[in-house]
């Protein structure tokens, strides 16, 4: 992964990990420009350092959709998530990966393959984190 990819407290998967080890990224640090060696990110929680290309972004997965919050819709192919931000409606296909708003029908804003790119999106467009749900109670 490259540096300028992430942000403090996105959730990413380290290697060496069966199965994946995710982190809470709390600091980013070292950030060389130094090729193969692009830096380096802390998690202050165990007071771990990580090489960049030792850090790998998570897939978008329905379990990951459902742990923030989004709830499936039981219309047209079983695909749809929803996810309410301040009265608007979120939509992702889980299958497309795009990102939508739902009253605007057929409106792509974003693809979102990773876990750190819904992050970004939805601090991008609201100035706040995306919480995990569970933790959030």
């Amino acid at each position: 992964m490259k540096a300028n990819e992430l942000r403090v407290g996105n959730y990413v998967q380290t290697d060496n990990s069966t199965p994946p080890h995710y982190i809470d990224i709390i600091t980013v640090d070292s950030i060389l420009d130094l090729g193969k060696y692009g830096g380096k990110i802390n998690n202050n929680h165990d007071s771990w350092d990580w090489d960049l290309e030792n850090i790998h972004p998570i897939p978008l997965t329905e379990e990951w959709l459902l742990k923030f919050g989004f709830e499936k819709l039981l219309i047209g192919d079983g695909n749809e998530y929803l996810i309410d931000v301040n009265g608007l409606g979120w939509s992702i296909n889980i299958k497309s990966k795009y990102v939508g708003f739902d009253y605007l029908e057929n409106t792509e804003i974003a693809k979102c393959l990773y876990v750190h790119q819904l992050q970004n999106l939805y601090f991008a467009l609201t100035g706040e984190e995306l919480q995990l749900k569970e933790l959030a109670k």
